[in-house]
């Protein structure tokens, strides 16, 4: 463990996923030198966190992790987090993570972004308002080197839940179904129901249009951009700075549909000018 405390990590990733007890001296020496991880390379401790989270058992690796003390170190604001909610707060994170090891066990496939909503949706505001998941994504960007853009998408995933449960609105094309975070988010979804048991309504009708589109093709339209996203989800205040990577015939159809627009005209006559998306540094 001293040599390389990332084994400490593999250790509760293969117990969790192969269903193994770690062996007592083993993990005696885990809680040891449990500080001793935050002398590796973030990228390093990151993939491996993505790892447990994939491995079909996170539920019980995040309580061997907690146990041995190594969550403070791998990301101490959710540990603060937990603490400070209580036995409330951790039986929310674990139905969740219960509910994310049910997806990956059902074979669908998961992107890291998604895998941090999953780990960070159940998180309730702070005493000051302050979202607490966005915060611990600043951190991981900050401190993990997690991409912006990685956690930019998870942001507006998780934003995207409260457009899901609003009520139904008018059909238009491209909307939130034809957004790049779409999948994330309606797998993020699917989570959140299973864990919470509310939303099966709205989870039904998204799927219904997830089909829908599917089976009539990506027709494109009009990209919802994330400041009209935080405002349509009830939080003006949000500062999104990043807009996911578009690909492949979607980016093409949006590139068509900008040199369109630039040389269409306006009302009077005025050029009318498409305004570039923002991006973000990577």
């Amino acid at each position: 463990m001293r040599e390389d405390p990332v084994r400490a990590l593999r250790a509760v990733r293969f117990a969790a996923r192969l269903g193994f007890t770690i062996e007592p001296e083993v993990f005696e020496a885990m809680r040891r030198h449990a500080g001793e991880l935050a002398r590796c390379a973030p990228p390093r401790v990151l993939e491996e966190t993505f790892k447990i989270l994939r491995c079909t058992g996170a539920s019980r690796a995040f309580e061997l992790l907690r146990s041995a003390g190594l969550l403070p170190v791998i990301l101490p604001s959710l540990s603060q987090a937990l603490d400070a909610g209580g036995p409330e707060a951790r039986a929310r994170f674990q139905a969740h993570l219960s509910a994310l090891d049910a997806l990956v066990r059902g074979g669908e496939e998961v992107s890291d972004a998604m895998l941090l909503g999953a780990l960070l949706v159940h998180l309730r505001a702070g005493p000051a308002g302050e979202p607490a998941a966005d915060n611990l994504l600043a951190e991981l960007v900050q401190t993990a080197r997690l991409p912006r853009k990685m956690a930019e998408c998870t942001r507006m995933a998780m934003q995207a839940q409260k457009l899901f449960h609003g009520p139904p609105r008018r059909r238009r094309r491209g909307g939130l179904a034809g957004q790049a975070y779409f999948t994330d988010a309606l797998q993020l979804l699917r989570v959140t129901v299973k864990a919470t048991g509310e939303g099966a309504e709205a989870l039904s009708r998204w799927e219904d249009e997830a089909q829908r589109r599917d089976g009539e093709g990506d027709e494109g339209g009009e990209e919802i951009e994330p400041s009209q996203l935080a405002e349509d989800a009830g939080d003006p205040a949000s500062d999104a700075t990043v807009t996911p990577d578009e690909t492949g015939d979607a980016a093409r159809r949006r590139r068509g549909g900008r040199r369109r627009r630039r040389r269409g005209r306006g009302a009077g006559g005025a050029p009318r000018i498409a305004t570039p998306a923002t991006s973000g540094s990577p």
